[in-house]
């Protein structure tokens, strides 16, 4: 039990410096904060197991607990950052894989306020024999949940470069064992809580040591790490393009003319198949191109050109009603033009008319 409430400290302490750094070098990383809040997650985590193990807990009770929601950020903050700094493009918004996290903090508040984890019975119980509480193996879920993160990132890194490209690669390996390792911590911790072991907790605690300290090293010696990670991302994307076979400009320069001189964004009934096809591409080709060359969705890039155009016309034309305008520019309704308008201009159409 030394050697485990040890490495529980080094944990600890490792995830905060390292979550620390993370911080200070937001300026250079936009997605550091992800990282550190898996980090420092961690760092709540391993702290909460060492003060019940060892009792200090007894001082501060309404602590219990509060390690669940943050084991909960863990996977889905680690598996964000990992999307966004190799540009991997990301199938849903971050808040939906929150929502376990969320509702366990709002049940930790209602245990708390009904006063039953304060019981000092039930701490000193869980101290004497932490593995024979009912609801010791029931915790193996939650490191159930990071491993789910780390096989759905590991699959995702390793599509976008390719199966072939991913052992080939130095860079990849490096990340493909990170990413090993990691998913042996969770398989460890799962099979230790769910078979009451504190030598698989051991073991899981021991790995996740060696891989935080890798992953420093990692970031002294080869700065160039993510950089070229990203590069291998993007060759791999590259080789799978549906648009590998079109030269990308003249593709850009045919939309800048349909948009600028055709004005065909006017059109209420546009749509990504109609658009396509007067390029020349099909369907997939032009989300394609959207998404991965102009970073921005079809409804998005459409609705920039009717609000640019509209904002023109709403001062060329004062007698012009809004509704008209909206219409005019290709929206097919009020509320459309008024939400759209407001998510790009920071204004209604009727303010920013009143204001110029």
């Amino acid at each position: 039990m030394q050697i485990f409430l040890i490495s529980l400290l080094m944990v600890s302490i490792l995830s905060l410096l390292y979550s620390i750094g993370e911080i200070v070098s937001f300026s250079r990383n936009k997605f550091s904060w992800m990282l550190s809040i898996a980090l420092v997650s961690i760092f709540i985590m391993s702290l909460h197991a060492y003060l019940l193990f060892t009792g200090i807990i007894l001082e501060f009770p309404f602590l219990l607990g509060w390690y669940i929601p943050f084991n909960l950020f863990i996977g889905p903050f680690f598996s964000r950052y990992a999307e966004q700094r190799l540009k991997i493009p990301s199938t849903t918004k971050l808040f939906p894989h929150l929502i376990p996290a969320i509702i366990s903090i709002l049940s930790l508040i209602l245990f708390h306020l009904d006063g039953s984890l304060y019981a000092k019975e039930n701490i000193l119980a869980t101290m004497k024999s932490p593995t024979s509480s009912r609801e010791f193996p029931y915790l193996g879920f939650l490191n159930l949940h990071f491993l789910i993160y780390v096989f759905i990132s590991g699959r995702k890194i390793l599509s976008s470069i390719g199966y072939r490209k991913g052992i080939e690669e130095k860079y990849s390996r490096i990340m493909l064992f990170i990413l090993l390792m990691a998913f042996m911590v969770s398989l460890f911790s799962l099979i230790g809580f769910l078979f009451r072991s504190i030598v698989f907790l051991e073991v899981s605690i021991f790995l996740l040591i060696m891989i935080l300290i890798g992953i420093y090293f990692l970031r002294i010696r080869t700065p160039e790490f993510f950089g070229e990670l990203e590069k291998i991302v993007r060759r791999g994307r590259y080789i799978k393009s549906r648009l590998k076979d079109h030269d990308l400009k003249n593709i850009q320069s045919e939309l800048e003319q349909l948009m600028e001189n055709d004005k065909i964004y006017c059109e209420e009934d546009i749509s990504l198949k109609s658009f396509a096809t007067e390029l020349g591409l099909s369907q997939h080709q032009l989300s394609e191109f959207f998404n991965d060359f102009l970073k921005i969705n079809f409804v998005s890039f459409i609705n920039r050109y009717r609000i640019r155009e509209a904002k023109k016309l709403l001062l060329e034309e004062r007698e012009t009603t809004v509704l008209a305008i909206a219409y005019q520019v290709g929206f097919n309704s009020k509320s459309a033009f008024n939400s759209s308008f407001q998510k790009e201009v920071g204004c209604s159409p009727s303010e920013f008319r009143n204001k110029n």
